[in-house]
């Protein structure tokens, strides 16, 4: 960059001494053709390229130009939809690949006078751009389509628009693919009429201090991903103290969930929701990648993580990890359905193994009891055997989990969330209870089954291996003059052969 400025300087100060540069004049488009490399398409009819027509402002008012491979290209400023257009046409450059150099920047939609549907737009699918700064929109709308290569702002902002005194213009950064570099500066992005949107292998980076800026704009959903209805992965990395942010799909279901999750070094697989295909019949496959180093921003698509799984079609795999360790893991989903595989969806995601025992608890023993005056009242006594507080202290709490079709759901005292609560039942029959403990890692559960009978003979025949008396004739479940009763009503009768 400062090699490409000082030679600017030193031919500019040659140039003024022989007069053969068109200095700061703007170099307009004319059109009648498509390449930016055509002089006829130019009102000097000579080609902004490198040192061809150096420092000069390239206008654009109604234009569809390409930018391909072939062209090395250099000016002051890229102004597109920059002047007033009486046909409303959106003015339109399509870079598909070479390199563009502007000592100022890129501006999209900067007339003064808003003119609907007067739209710059710069669509990039390859190759390089340097701009001092971006303006995305002002009075005007402005657009950025990116599906691949690189943007690089090199000393100042990402404006999504840019602010002025009765500018009503918008500003929209579809982020599809490729890499936007902000290397001297934050985003500034107004609520309402701007957006920054990352989808598929787009990716942003920003140099700062800090993630707070970037986060800012993430929660108030100035920056999204997949039109809002994905997630932002943001990563901060303190040295060299870069800011990276690309989007996750909707409905992908990590497990481990999305964020910086805490999870057992027993976790056993990854796993996740594919999308659907694109036709019926399509197949989606994935390529997977787990490592646990930071992602490297220059190793797309791996980011410099390991493979472990190569175009498959799979929604889970088996890993194994070490306690105390951060990881990274991506997952590429693929859709044959357009005919060669194509990258449908796309997520980054984090969780930290951390080596610590899972609680034990006990829900305590199995109750039979029985109803009186309609209710009956169980103290429970549940028990946290274990608990090492990593990474919290477990959580307490008893639930349902089986009851009479026709009972109402048992109450607790005052609430579920202790080990000891007492338990209101107002209806006979068998009611399975669980009771949980939670450490944010590792869920435990147990169960017990309290048995309630209409009575208390009822409520011992429920227990296991119960046998009644001998001489309980009529199983009230004790012997008394009522069993004799029934056994003298065939007294000394015989009835044998």
């Amino acid at each position: 960059m400062y090699k490409k400025l000082i030679c600017l300087v030193v031919v500019i100060s040659m140039a003024s001494l022989i007069g053969t540069v068109r200095g700061a004049s703007p170099v307009v488009w004319t059109g009648g053709g498509s390449l930016w490399s055509d002089p006829n398409n130019w009102d000097i009819h000579v080609a902004p390229m490198m040192n061809t027509t150096l420092a000069a402002q390239v206008d654009m008012a109604n234009a569809n130009c390409t930018i391909d491979s072939t062209m090395d290209i250099e000016c002051d400023s890229l102004r597109i939809a920059f002047l007033n257009n009486p046909t409303g046409e959106p003015a339109n450059v399509d870079m598909t690949g070479g390199a563009l150099y502007t000592v100022n920047g890129l501006l999209l939609g900067q007339q003064n006078q808003l003119i609907d549907n007067h739209v710059g737009i710069f669509n990039m699918s390859g190759g390089t751009a340097d701009f001092r700064q971006a303006h995305v929109g002002r009075y005007g709308g402005g657009i950025i389509n990116m599906t691949g290569g690189k943007m690089t702002l090199y000393l100042s902002k990402l404006f999504i628009p840019k602010t002025a005194s009765g500018a009503t213009g918008t500003g929209q950064v579809n982020l599809d693919g490729g890499h936007i570099d902000i290397v001297n500066d934050i985003i500034s992005i107004e609520v309402g009429r701007g957006n920054l949107d990352i989808e598929l292998d787009g990716m942003l980076t920003v140099k700062s201090d800090s993630s707070s800026g970037l986060d800012a704009l993430v929660s108030d959903d100035r920056i999204t991903a997949y039109d809002g209805d994905g997630t932002v992965f943001v990563h901060y990395y303190s040295d060299p103290g870069v800011i990276l942010a690309l989007g996750v799909a909707p409905g992908m279901n990590p497990d481990p969930t999305a964020g910086n999750t805490l999870v057992s070094p027993y976790l056993s697989q990854l796993s996740w929701t594919n999308p659907a295909p694109n036709q019926i019949g399509g197949e989606i496959t994935c390529d997977v990648y787990l490592g646990d180093s930071d992602p490297n921003i220059f190793g797309q698509p791996s980011f410099d993580l390991n493979q472990i799984v190569f175009g498959e079609s799979v929604s889970s795999v088996p890993v194994s990890i070490t306690a105390n360790t951060t990881y990274y893991w991506k997952v590429d989903c693929f859709d044959d359905s357009f005919g060669s595989p194509k990258l449908v969806a796309s997520g980054m995601f984090t969780f930290t193994s951390i080596d610590n025992a899972p609680p034990v608890v006990e829900a305590g023993d199995d109750v039979f009891t029985w109803l009186t005056g309609g209710t009956v009242d169980v103290l429970l006594a549940g028990q946290l055997l274990e608990d090492d507080g990593l990474p919290e202290a477990a959580s307490i709490e008893w639930s349902v989990l089986s009851k009479p079709d026709i009972a109402s759901d048992p109450t607790f005292n005052p609430d579920a969330q202790r080990l000891d609560p007492e338990v209101t039942i107002i209806a006979t029959g068998d009611y399975v209870l669980q009771l949980e403990a939670d450490d944010t890692i590792s869920t435990i559960t147990d169960t017990l089954t309290i048995y309630v009978r209409s009575d208390s003979c009822e409520a011992a025949k429920a227990q296991p291996g119960f046998e009644l008396l001998d001489g309980d004739a009529d199983q009230d479940c004790d012997v008394d003059l009522s069993d004799l009763a029934l056994i003298s009503i065939d007294w000394l009768k015989d009835n044998s052969l």
